[in-house]
Protein backbone atom coordinates (compact mmCIF):
# COMPACT_ATOMS: atom_id res chain seq x y z
CA UNK A 1 0.00 0.00 0.00
CA UNK A 2 2.77 2.21 0.45
CA UNK A 3 4.18 2.31 -2.38
CA UNK A 4 4.12 4.54 -5.29
CA UNK A 5 2.53 4.05 -8.33
CA UNK A 6 5.10 4.47 -10.62
CA UNK A 7 6.85 1.18 -9.00
CA UNK A 8 3.80 -1.01 -9.39
CA UNK A 9 3.04 -0.46 -12.74
CA UNK A 10 6.53 -2.03 -14.19
CA UNK A 11 5.11 -5.23 -12.71
CA UNK A 12 2.04 -5.46 -13.38
CA UNK A 13 0.07 -3.83 -10.33
CA UNK A 14 -2.74 -1.06 -10.13
CA UNK A 15 -2.93 1.23 -7.37
CA UNK A 16 -5.99 2.53 -6.54
CA UNK A 17 -6.71 5.94 -5.03
CA UNK A 18 -10.12 6.02 -3.42
CA UNK A 19 -11.49 9.57 -2.84
CA UNK A 20 -13.85 9.98 -0.09
CA UNK A 21 -16.34 12.75 0.42
CA UNK A 22 -17.83 11.43 4.21
CA UNK A 23 -21.13 13.19 3.92
CA UNK A 24 -22.39 11.33 1.47
CA UNK A 25 -21.87 8.46 3.85
CA UNK A 26 -23.73 10.87 6.83
CA UNK A 27 -26.54 11.57 4.75
CA UNK A 28 -27.08 7.64 3.41
CA UNK A 29 -27.48 6.99 6.67
CA UNK A 30 -29.50 9.88 7.73
CA UNK A 31 -31.85 8.79 4.91
CA UNK A 32 -32.03 4.85 6.59
CA UNK A 33 -32.71 6.20 10.05
CA UNK A 34 -35.61 8.57 8.79
CA UNK A 35 -36.78 5.41 6.96
CA UNK A 36 -36.74 3.00 9.85
CA UNK A 37 -38.08 5.46 12.29
CA UNK A 38 -41.01 7.03 10.71
CA UNK A 39 -42.39 4.16 7.94
CA UNK A 40 -41.23 6.66 4.86
CA UNK A 41 -41.09 5.09 1.98
CA UNK A 42 -39.32 7.35 -0.23
CA UNK A 43 -37.58 11.01 0.49
CA UNK A 44 -37.52 13.40 -2.26
CA UNK A 45 -37.07 16.99 -2.79
CA UNK A 46 -40.53 17.24 -4.15
CA UNK A 47 -43.65 15.74 -2.69
CA UNK A 48 -44.25 12.76 -3.66
CA UNK A 49 -42.20 12.28 -5.62
CA UNK A 50 -39.69 9.00 -6.32
CA UNK A 51 -36.95 7.88 -3.85
CA UNK A 52 -33.60 9.80 -4.63
CA UNK A 53 -30.94 7.51 -6.19
CA UNK A 54 -27.83 8.62 -7.16
CA UNK A 55 -28.96 8.66 -10.63
CA UNK A 56 -32.33 10.38 -10.34
CA UNK A 57 -30.62 13.85 -11.14
CA UNK A 58 -29.37 12.78 -14.49
CA UNK A 59 -32.80 13.52 -16.29
CA UNK A 60 -34.10 15.92 -13.46
CA UNK A 61 -35.51 18.63 -15.96
CA UNK A 62 -35.76 21.43 -12.91
CA UNK A 63 -31.90 20.43 -12.07
CA UNK A 64 -31.12 20.82 -15.49
CA UNK A 65 -32.60 24.43 -15.87
CA UNK A 66 -30.46 25.56 -12.51
CA UNK A 67 -27.64 24.26 -14.13
CA UNK A 68 -28.30 26.08 -17.36
CA UNK A 69 -28.86 29.41 -15.54
CA UNK A 70 -25.84 28.65 -13.87
CA UNK A 71 -27.44 28.62 -10.49
CA UNK A 72 -24.45 26.54 -8.81
CA UNK A 73 -23.25 28.53 -6.19
CA UNK A 74 -21.69 26.39 -3.38
CA UNK A 75 -22.29 23.23 -5.82
CA UNK A 76 -18.95 21.32 -5.17
CA UNK A 77 -16.60 21.98 -8.19
CA UNK A 78 -18.89 24.86 -9.89
CA UNK A 79 -18.56 27.28 -7.05
CA UNK A 80 -16.31 29.70 -8.53
CA UNK A 81 -17.24 32.68 -10.61
CA UNK A 82 -15.08 31.82 -13.46
CA UNK A 83 -16.67 28.00 -14.35
CA UNK A 84 -20.20 29.23 -13.81
CA UNK A 85 -19.34 32.33 -16.47
CA UNK A 86 -18.68 29.21 -18.37
CA UNK A 87 -21.48 27.04 -17.88
CA UNK A 88 -22.80 30.47 -18.54
CA UNK A 89 -21.60 31.14 -21.77
CA UNK A 90 -22.07 27.72 -22.91
CA UNK A 91 -25.41 25.80 -21.55
CA UNK A 92 -26.45 23.14 -20.04
CA UNK A 93 -28.86 20.80 -21.50
CA UNK A 94 -28.25 17.28 -20.19
CA UNK A 95 -25.53 16.24 -17.51
CA UNK A 96 -22.73 15.19 -19.78
CA UNK A 97 -22.63 18.91 -20.22
CA UNK A 98 -21.32 19.57 -16.50
CA UNK A 99 -19.03 17.11 -16.63
CA UNK A 100 -17.24 17.98 -20.07
CA UNK A 101 -16.68 21.74 -18.15
CA UNK A 102 -15.51 19.97 -15.15
CA UNK A 103 -12.65 19.06 -17.61
CA UNK A 104 -12.47 22.11 -19.79
CA UNK A 105 -12.03 23.95 -16.84
CA UNK A 106 -8.36 23.58 -16.08
CA UNK A 107 -5.32 25.47 -16.76
CA UNK A 108 -3.65 22.91 -19.90
CA UNK A 109 -7.37 22.96 -21.84
CA UNK A 110 -8.08 26.63 -21.05
CA UNK A 111 -4.91 28.11 -22.62
CA UNK A 112 -5.86 26.13 -25.35
CA UNK A 113 -8.92 27.33 -25.83
CA UNK A 114 -11.05 24.27 -25.89
CA UNK A 115 -13.60 26.03 -23.95
CA UNK A 116 -14.27 28.51 -26.56
CA UNK A 117 -14.51 25.95 -29.03
CA UNK A 118 -16.93 23.55 -27.01
CA UNK A 119 -19.16 26.69 -26.51
CA UNK A 120 -19.14 28.12 -29.96
CA UNK A 121 -19.95 24.69 -31.55
CA UNK A 122 -22.78 23.64 -28.70
CA UNK A 123 -24.32 26.47 -29.65
CA UNK A 124 -23.70 25.86 -33.70
CA UNK A 125 -21.61 29.05 -33.85
CA UNK A 126 -18.82 27.11 -35.28
CA UNK A 127 -18.86 24.66 -38.15
CA UNK A 128 -17.20 21.27 -37.61
CA UNK A 129 -16.65 17.60 -39.22
CA UNK A 130 -16.91 14.43 -37.86
CA UNK A 131 -15.43 11.55 -39.45
CA UNK A 132 -17.45 8.47 -38.90
CA UNK A 133 -14.90 6.74 -36.97
CA UNK A 134 -14.23 9.41 -34.67
CA UNK A 135 -17.81 10.31 -34.57
CA UNK A 136 -18.69 7.26 -31.32
CA UNK A 137 -16.12 8.95 -29.31
CA UNK A 138 -15.98 12.55 -30.06
CA UNK A 139 -19.78 13.41 -30.87
CA UNK A 140 -20.92 13.97 -27.46
CA UNK A 141 -18.08 16.64 -27.26
CA UNK A 142 -18.43 18.44 -30.21
CA UNK A 143 -15.56 16.87 -31.79
CA UNK A 144 -13.58 18.50 -28.93
CA UNK A 145 -10.83 16.10 -26.93
CA UNK A 146 -11.68 16.54 -23.28
CA UNK A 147 -11.49 13.15 -21.55
CA UNK A 148 -8.00 10.88 -21.34
CA UNK A 149 -10.38 8.03 -22.54
CA UNK A 150 -11.16 9.31 -25.49
CA UNK A 151 -7.36 10.30 -26.48
CA UNK A 152 -6.82 6.20 -25.80
CA UNK A 153 -10.02 5.48 -27.70
CA UNK A 154 -8.61 7.57 -30.51
CA UNK A 155 -5.01 5.72 -31.06
CA UNK A 156 -6.56 2.60 -30.62
CA UNK A 157 -9.39 2.97 -33.18
CA UNK A 158 -7.20 5.49 -35.94
CA UNK A 159 -4.04 4.23 -35.12
CA UNK A 160 -4.63 0.62 -34.50
CA UNK A 161 -2.73 0.91 -31.41
CA UNK A 162 -3.63 -2.18 -29.24
CA UNK A 163 -5.39 -0.73 -26.11
CA UNK A 164 -3.00 -2.85 -24.00
CA UNK A 165 -0.04 0.20 -25.30
CA UNK A 166 -2.33 2.92 -25.57
CA UNK A 167 -2.30 3.99 -22.08
CA UNK A 168 1.38 3.83 -21.80
CA UNK A 169 1.22 6.31 -25.30
CA UNK A 170 -1.04 8.81 -23.15
CA UNK A 171 1.46 8.09 -19.86
CA UNK A 172 4.80 8.73 -22.01
CA UNK A 173 3.31 11.81 -23.84
CA UNK A 174 1.94 13.58 -20.67
CA UNK A 175 5.43 13.14 -19.06
CA UNK A 176 7.02 14.28 -22.47
CA UNK A 177 9.12 10.67 -23.48
CA UNK A 178 9.15 11.08 -26.71
CA UNK A 179 11.71 7.87 -26.95
CA UNK A 180 8.64 5.99 -25.47
CA UNK A 181 6.21 7.31 -27.80
CA UNK A 182 7.56 8.30 -31.25
CA UNK A 183 7.08 4.76 -32.83
CA UNK A 184 3.43 4.80 -32.08
CA UNK A 185 3.55 8.64 -33.99
CA UNK A 186 4.64 6.51 -37.29
CA UNK A 187 2.12 3.80 -36.70
CA UNK A 188 -0.63 6.13 -36.08
CA UNK A 189 0.02 8.46 -39.29
CA UNK A 190 0.27 5.40 -41.45
CA UNK A 191 -2.87 4.00 -40.26
CA UNK A 192 -4.73 6.83 -39.51
CA UNK A 193 -4.39 7.90 -43.47
CA UNK A 194 -5.69 4.48 -44.28
CA UNK A 195 -8.72 4.16 -41.75
CA UNK A 196 -9.64 7.93 -41.88
CA UNK A 197 -8.99 7.91 -46.29
CA UNK A 198 -7.39 11.08 -45.49
CA UNK A 199 -3.96 13.03 -46.34
CA UNK A 200 -1.17 13.03 -44.45
CA UNK A 201 -1.07 16.52 -43.04
CA UNK A 202 -4.84 16.04 -41.68
CA UNK A 203 -3.75 13.02 -39.45
CA UNK A 204 -0.67 14.57 -38.56
CA UNK A 205 -2.82 17.42 -37.59
CA UNK A 206 -5.21 15.01 -35.26
CA UNK A 207 -1.41 13.99 -33.91
CA UNK A 208 -0.41 16.78 -33.25
CA UNK A 209 -4.19 17.61 -31.34
CA UNK A 210 -3.33 14.26 -29.14
CA UNK A 211 0.16 15.69 -28.09
CA UNK A 212 -1.07 18.98 -26.93
CA UNK A 213 -4.16 17.67 -25.07
CA UNK A 214 -2.67 14.46 -23.60
CA UNK A 215 -0.45 16.65 -20.53
CA UNK A 216 -3.83 18.02 -19.89
CA UNK A 217 -6.58 15.52 -20.40
CA UNK A 218 -9.00 14.50 -17.87
CA UNK A 219 -10.46 11.42 -16.16
CA UNK A 220 -13.95 10.96 -17.93
CA UNK A 221 -14.82 8.78 -14.72
CA UNK A 222 -13.19 10.86 -12.34
CA UNK A 223 -15.43 13.84 -13.77
CA UNK A 224 -18.64 11.85 -13.68
CA UNK A 225 -18.25 10.90 -10.49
Amino acid sequence: EGLSAQDLQPVGLIKFDLLVIENLTQIALACKLIKDRHGVKSICALPDGPDWSDLSYLNDSKSIEMANRADLKCVFQFDSEGIRKLVSRGGVTSFDDLVAYTSIYRPGPLNMGMDVRYCKRKKNEEEYELHPLIEPILGKTYSVMIFQEQVMQILNKVGNIPLIHCEKVRKAISKKRIDEFIKYKEMFLENGQKNLGADFESVENLWKQIEAFAEYGFNKSHACA
